[in-house]
């Protein structure tokens, strides 16, 4: 029963065998760099149009006409209205202060997004945004329509650049 026990416990012991998640010594382990200049060819300008009013439809009505000469505008710069995405109409009540909870008013705001694929509009619109008195937060940021392709070619170049650091490194150690 002895020998049995003992070659039943060998068996298992050599039946349990891990991996190792690197390779055997000696390995190397580099990272790749590559980098790529590429001037923007878009821009999204993200902003809010925001009124106040005695009432809420005072105030959402007057969202809806900064919308239009918002809209005459871009129109004006040969913009459509493909290039606007603008979310739904937001209304909060305006309150005397924290603890007199009485209904002063209302504030209807509208986030909306516009992408420019031309960027010699840029300025034009965002000089006309800044001088519009009830629009805030504007934020834009600036992209290329090839991005993906751009990635390709970056992840590319870094794999590359990392075969080659590790050959030079595998040389030197005489690997």
């Amino acid at each position: 029963m002895l020998r049995l026990t003992t070659a039943f416990s060998l068996l298992v012991a050599a039946a349990s065998v891990t991996a190792s998640p690197l390779p055997d010594f000696p390995f190397i382990n580099v990272t790749g760099q590559a980098t790529l200049e590429v001037a923007p060819d878009k821009a999204q300008i993200r902003f809010v149009l925001r009124q106040t009013g005695a009432t809420a439809e005072q105030a959402t009505r007057a969202v809806y006409q900064q919308g239009e000469s918002l809209l005459k505008f871009l129109q004006a710069q040969g913009l459509t209205e493909k290039a606007l995405d603008a979310a739904q109409i937001n209304k909060e009540a305006l309150y005397k202060d924290y603890q007199d909870r009485t209904i002063t008013g209302y504030e209807a705001s509208q986030p909306i997004t516009l992408t420019l694929t031309n960027l010699e509009q840029y300025v034009t619109v965002m000089d006309y945004l800044f001088t519009q008195p009830q629009i805030f937060s504007i934020h834009s940021s600036f992209d290329h329509s090839k991005r993906e392709e751009f990635e390709l070619t970056l992840s590319e170049k870094a794999g590359a650049d990392a075969r080659a650091r590790a050959n030079r490194l595998a040389a030197a150690q005489g690997v």
